[in-house]
Formats: C-alpha cells, sequence, structure tokens
C-alpha cells in the first residue's frame, strides 16, 4: 500500500495532459462542484482562473474518477493490489516475471 501511495504522489503528468485535465475537471465542474487539495496537486498551475478555496467550503462536494489507463502492464508495474484475490495475484506475478524481471530481482532483494 506504501508503494502504492508513493507512486501516485510522485506521478508528474507533462503540461499538455495537466492542460487537458484542468480543461476536463473545469467541465465536469462548472456546476457548483467545489475544488480539493488534489486538484492543486494534479492540476498545479493549469488550475481555472476561477478557482477560489473560500468558495470551495460553500459548495457541496462530487467526486468523479476517471481512468484513462488501466491495462495489465501498468497495473502489474504499480505493485499495487486491485481486489482481484489469489487468482489476480498470481496472474500480476507471472506477468511481472516474464515483462519486469528487473522489477521482481528489486522486491524479492528489498
Amino acid at each position: 500500500r506504501l508503494r502504492c501511495k508513493c507512486n501516485f504522489h510522485a506521478l508528474k503528468f507533462v503540461p499538455k495532459i495537466q492542460m487537458a485535465g484542468s480543461l476536463l475537471v473545469k467541465r465536469i465542474r462548472q456546476y457548483s462542484a467545489r475544488w480539493s487539495s488534489l486538484d492543486e496537486h494534479l492540476l498545479e498551475e493549469f488550475l481555472p482562473n476561477d478557482y477560489s478555496e473560500r468558495d470551495s467550503l460553500e459548495r457541496p462536494s462530487r467526486y468523479l474518477a476517471l481512468h484513462l489507463r488501466f491495462e495489465v502492464d501498468m497495473v502489474a508495474y504499480s505493485l499495487c493490489e486491485f481486489g482481484g484475490g489469489e487468482h489476480e495475484k498470481t496472474e500480476l506475478q507471472s506477468y511481472r516475471e516474464i515483462h519486469f524481471p528487473a522489477l521482481v530481482m528489486r522486491t524479492k532483494n528489498a
């Protein structure tokens, strides 16, 4: 879990993706949704001009999760568990051994 959380917080998008994300978030939230510290972390300088922390406390909260990419290589490399049970763990470990041998060695030596 710690590795998964660290990978998330270390995640940095290139400016072009941040700009596209900012546009999506702005359009999704244009009807009285609030901004959060997560928005500040992911969008940084691409936050919309009308962003206001004061207003965010007065508005109701809505939540949207958008997974743009959820593929086996990304899941295997992240070392996160996604609730698929033992079968999923075994399958991901086999995939790692074939496609990411250095990662497997590093996790065994840790």
